[in-house]
């Protein structure tokens, strides 16, 4: 949880100091009720920031015999996709699903100007998260903690294989929503994802964007 702290404290920072003044709960005023119970699905892009993998890989160049002084390494940031389904209790509390799928993240070795790909990684997690809502109104800041599992496929082309991994993964976070209307929403969000287990360091910042339509 090295990197937990530093990457949700602005975010929490935020909510903190947002709560009291992006707006008032209009539900209990006759206006529209943008915090009405019901389901509601969420879709969008998701991008994927390496935040332990790089250290890992170099480690590992390090303890293997062959590779010059001025060997270094790059892990590309992934972008993919970000579903959800999820229930709203009332006004302050939400659970849901999330499914998230980065599909390619390169894990690449540099010796001067010479680029190789000793590793790609295809990953996949899908958590049960409880959501809080400090506010009712048409901007909603929230935040997120959840719990689930993660699926990794590692591909080497430097050899041509393939492995699968899975394992325990924790999700913490927070974001906003700001409703266009009762039933669209445009959201985003940040989350740090923080797997167990054989994927204890393949930890990454999520940042999330998208559509929620509750019906």
């Amino acid at each position: 949880m090295r990197y937990l702290h530093s990457a949700l404290a602005p975010l929490i920072l935020f909510l903190l100091i947002a709560s009291p003044v992006l707006g008032q709960d209009e539900g209990s005023s006759g206006k529209p009720d943008f915090a009405s119970t019901g389901f509601y699905l969420w879709f969008g892009i998701a991008a994927g920031i390496d935040m332990a993998a790089e250290d890992e890989l170099m480690r590992l160049v390090r303890s293997t015999s062959g590779f010059p002084s001025n060997t270094r390494v790059e892990i590309d940031n992934a972008t993919g996709f970000n579903g959800r389904i999820g229930y709203r209790f009332g006004p302050h509390l939400a659970t849901e699903a999330q499914l998230e799928y980065l599909p390619l993240v390169d894990w690449d070795i540099l010796v001067g100007s010479s680029r190789t790909t000793a590793f790609r990684i295809r990953i996949v997690t899908i958590t049960g998260n409880l959501k809080l809502f400090p506010l009712s109104g048409r901007v909603q800041p929230f935040a997120f903690l959840g719990g689930g599992g993660a699926f990794v496929k590692v591909t080497s082309p430097l050899v041509s294989s393939s492995e699968s991994s899975s394992g325990l993964v924790l999700r913490g976070g927070g974001g906003i929503d700001i409703h266009v209307s009762e039933h669209i929403a445009v959201s985003a969000d940040v989350s740090y994802v923080l797997p167990a287990d054989a994927l204890e360091n393949l930890d990454y910042l999520s940042i999330g964007g998208g559509l929620q339509y509750k019906f």
